[in-house]
């Protein structure tokens, strides 16, 4: 769990142990490399509801689909629902050992 001002008033969290930043994934069929693309060319990003991945596509303008939980985000860039996702880089990093989806995304720049 992402340590955050809010969480804080309701979790007593213990001193952090590493750092998990957010990370862009896509297809790559799509050509994107980085969120501009996904700004730029109008395209739909998605994200976990309730996380920081949310609120970091939120603070940098974006109106993400929201998922219920990591698999669907995935599925729901496998699927077609969404051209890109935000995910803690952790998260996608776990994905990316599975060779199919390594064979079929790619980590962008964010």
């Amino acid at each position: 769990m992402t340590i955050t001002d809010e969480r804080k008033k309701n979790v007593d969290f213990s001193v952090p142990y590493f750092d998990a930043t957010q990370a862009l994934l896509t297809t790559k069929k799509s050509g994107v490399t980085a969120l501009a693309d996904v700004k730029s060319k109008k395209l739909r990003l998605g994200a976990q509801a309730e996380t920081t991945g949310e609120s970091y596509a939120t603070g940098q303008g974006f109106d993400p689909v929201s998922f219920e939980s990591s698999d669907a985000v995935l599925n729901g860039l496998r699927t077609g629902q969404v051209d890109a996702v935000v995910i803690d880089y952790p998260v996608v990093q776990g994905w990316l050992k599975d060779k199919a989806n390594a064979d079929a995304f790619a980590l962008g720049q964010n």
